[in-house]
């Protein structure tokens, strides 16, 4: 019997009757935006899960926001980019008026590749970690403007904030095909408060304290609706992460029995993703034709790289990214989600192997 199409990925909410708690509290509270008492609420939630005082959580409406956001406070002039990246960080850069320079990335951990770099003052660095990965380089600690785009490692336990330089910002993603993802929203960690209070006026119009504008800003704040899905979520988190790790079980068994490697089964914690490397483009290809055929979805979550996107040609034409050119040309994301069967497993596996 011919299975369903098997999507990449499958996003899921918490349940309404659990939501709706938080939803009653909102209506009783009669306040719906404007840093509410459930998004005060969700910024210590979260400041207690990444051990961090509450003063240096801010809650945004979304990552790609919160980056952009940190991009403009920065006193950095200059950011550094990843080729192999999603947009959303290179855009934040660019959409922020500061001058971009596109880096390749690390060979074996596709990380920002920080050698090319000379100044360590005055020079920011967007450093993006990889598909919910938590390694941060050593070399990252010369630098004093650094942004790292953490959007999926949220369930990544390896990632320690504690001790945050005071000049950094870690900004995650809750997009709802993230790990205790609620449809939309950002969460960004300072490692001081004064930033963190600056950000605060930024994404409400610039304002600190009366209704002037006091400062350049936007209209980034995070929803008490929003709000409660995300304390719903945090509510239900163990078992959240106990239906990432069936299904993690389920794709491991897999890159067992065809020899085949992926990025993301030695991350540390929970992560959204399967990111297989194929180890050439001909067998790769040769996957995804099988895997169409059979109706299974799969995606190159990154496309091949921001480098490659017509937005940001003006800065990569007539450069080459070695190897973000191979990493795209291997590696493919195939289908994970909470409440993946054995059936659909045991589909894919016949398509591997």
């Amino acid at each position: 019997m011919r299975l369903d199409p098997i999507p990449v990925m499958q996003p899921k909410l918490p349940p309404l009757e659990h939501v709706s708690n938080y939803l009653e509290k909102m209506y009783s509270n009669g306040i719906y935006s404007n840093h509410g008492p459930l998004v005060k609420m969700l910024e210590k939630r979260y400041a207690d899960y990444f051990n961090v005082d509450a003063d240096l959580v801010v809650l945004s409406s979304s990552a790609t926001q919160a980056l952009e956001g940190a991009v403009k406070l920065s006193p950095a002039e200059t950011f550094y980019v990843p080729a192999f990246t999603f947009p959303a960080p290179a855009l934040s850069v660019i959409n922020s008026g500061k001058e971009t320079s596109f880096l390749d990335v690390d060979a074996l951990n596709w990380h920002l590749d920080l050698e090319p770099i000379g100044s360590t003052k005055d020079q920011g660095i967007m450093y993006v970690l990889p598909f919910g990965s938590s390694y941060i380089d050593p070399k990252v600690y010369q630098f004093e403007n650094v942004i790292i785009d953490a959007a999926a490692s949220i369930g990544n336990i390896d990632l320690v904030l504690s001790d945050l330089p005071k000049s950094w910002v870690v900004v995650f993603s809750l997009h709802v095909t993230k790990v205790l993802g609620v449809g939309e929203g950002g969460i960004s960690i300072f490692g001081n408060s004064a930033a963190a209070n600056q950000f605060r006026a930024w994404i409400n119009f610039g304002f600190s304290g009366n209704r002037n504008s006091n400062s350049n800003g936007t209209n980034a704040k995070m929803s008490e609706i929003t709000a409660s899905f995300g304390l719903s979520a945090l509510d239900l988190a163990e078992e959240e992460f106990e239906e990432w790790k069936a299904s993690r079980k389920l794709v491991n068994k897999i890159e067992d029995a065809t020899g085949l490697k992926s990025f993301s089964r030695d991350l540390g914690g929970h992560n959204p993703y399967w990111i297989v490397d194929f180890e050439s483009a001909d067998r790769k290809i040769e996957a995804v034709r099988k895997l169409s055929d059979a109706q299974i979805e799969s995606r190159d979550w990154w496309s091949s790289g921001a480098k490659a996107m017509t937005i940001f040609n003006e800065f990569t034409r007539d450069r080459t990214f070695p190897n973000t050119e191979s990493i795209t040309g291997r590696t493919l994301g195939l289908p994970f989600f909470r409440g993946l069967t054995s059936k659909q497993c045991d589909a894919i596996f016949n398509c591997l192997n």
